[in-house]
């Protein structure tokens, strides 16, 4: 299985739109304006989801982990996931 791009992954605005970036600066995915769209207040939700994925997904692996026994951080795993959820949220 191919491995996705190292996060953490940032969003930055573009214009009339978003990119999501690696740390080093690689775009990821880029979001813009298309006809009739009038917000980019979706587009700027969605880039955010999108940016907070590797957080999200080393969360859930964490709280399997921990919850099947087979190690994860026990005591940071609630932790690890609200941070994920408040990047994905932008909070």
């Amino acid at each position: 299985m191919v491995k996705h791009t190292e996060g953490p992954w940032f969003v930055s605005e573009i214009g009339v739109g978003f990119e999501v970036e690696d740390s080093k600066g690689n775009v990821i995915i880029q979001s813009q304006q298309v006809v009739g769209d009038k917000t980019n207040e979706i587009r700027k939700a969605n880039a955010r989801l999108a940016a907070s994925a590797p957080e999200l997904l080393e969360a859930l692996e964490n709280l399997l982990a921990v919850r099947e026994g087979k190690g994860g951080t026990k005591y940071h795993s609630d932790d690890i996931a609200r941070a994920a959820i408040a990047k994905a949220k932008g909070e």
